[in-house]
């Protein structure tokens, strides 16, 4: 059984309390199992719901359809649950200040088609998680200063500025506001480098690019809500 003093601890985990808690869902399962439990779709359930659609979750690196439906389901709830209650680590919104968006993402991107990716990316995540598109960075940054948003997802299509120099000023407006935000940037492609070297330089650690599938989109940003 995962440890509470873990699951409680207020502060970032060290890799070997991380490779513990990730043992979390196998125990649950067993737990079910002693309770009586034999439906053999909930119990997958239970097991893979921390699995991601792009094979980067835990714990068998499950990808695609791989996952099962129950699991997948279980995830969203999850993140409404890490969303709206109180948590060591977060404070929580509350499941009314949720559904009305207080928790929000923010795409940036002067291509439309490019903004509706994103947003039906988010869309699959939750619906009470609202989603904010701005075609361009004053717009972003006024609305910065009302709404604390949780992610910023940026996308390769901009006016007059890249999307480094984008996040570069959003961070600096966060750290004005002393609102924690992550953010992810959209590349032009898979694997491109010069993108990755920069963004990573500046403490990005996750990015998309326009080939991925909505599922895909959608499995890197679930974990930064």
């Amino acid at each position: 059984m995962t440890s509470l003093d873990i699951v409680n601890k207020k502060g970032k985990l060290s890799d070997e309390e991380f490779r513990l808690m990730k043992e979390h869902p196998i125990h649950g399962a067993e737990m079910l199992v002693e309770l009586g439990e034999e439906d053999m779709d909930i119990l997958a359930g239970v097991v893979h719901h921390h699995e991601k659609l792009n094979g980067q979750g835990y714990p068998s690196g499950l990808t695609g359809s791989q996952v099962p439906l129950f699991a997948q389901l279980i995830a969203i709830a999850d993140v409404f649950a890490a969303l709206s209650t109180k948590r060591s680590y977060d404070d929580g919104a509350g499941a009314e200040e949720v559904s009305e968006g207080r928790k929000s993402v923010a795409f940036i991107s002067s291509d439309r088609e490019e903004l509706q990716l994103l947003r039906n990316a988010v869309g699959r995540i939750i619906p009470a998680v609202q989603g904010y598109g701005f075609l361009n960075l004053d717009m972003a940054k006024q609305k910065v200063m009302n709404v604390p948003f949780r992610l910023v997802v940026v996308g390769h299509h901009q006016q007059g500025k890249t999307p480094i120099a984008i996040i570069r000023e959003l961070q600096e407006s966060a750290m004005a506001q002393k609102t924690p935000m992550n953010f992810v940037m959209m590349l032009p492609c898979a694997g491109y480098l010069p993108g990755q070297l920069v963004g990573k330089n500046m403490g990005i650690e996750h990015f998309i690019h326009p080939q991925m599938e909505i599922a895909e989109i959608t499995a890197v940003l679930i974990p930064l809500l």
